[in-house]
């Protein structure tokens, strides 16, 4: 799992960093906040991930959202591991 983010970010609302191009889910196990991440266009044209960490927003690395994908293809594996073992095939 990635290293523990200190969030600065002054910025609260996430119409504060640009115009949301895209918004799409966040997965945590065990953590029911921070569910979403955004694609945001930023005012100087550059492009942004946006995450939150504890409800406050900060501008997170592709990287990080790689390390999600990792978390989801794992949990997805376990979860499909454990269907098998409920339903072996006939």
């Amino acid at each position: 799992m990635g290293a523990t983010r200190v969030v600065t970010e002054k910025r609260t609302k996430i119409e504060d960093f640009g115009e949301v191009l895209f918004t799409f889910p966040v997965l945590y196990t065990g953590w029911e906040l921070d569910e979403k991440g955004y694609v945001v266009k930023a005012p100087d044209d550059s492009t942004l991930l946006v995450m939150s960490s504890h409800g406050r927003f900060y501008v997170a690395e592709a990287n990080e959202l790689r390390e999600k994908l990792a978390e989801y293809e794992t949990a997805i594996l376990a979860s499909r591991k454990a269907l098998a073992l409920l339903e072996p095939a006939k």
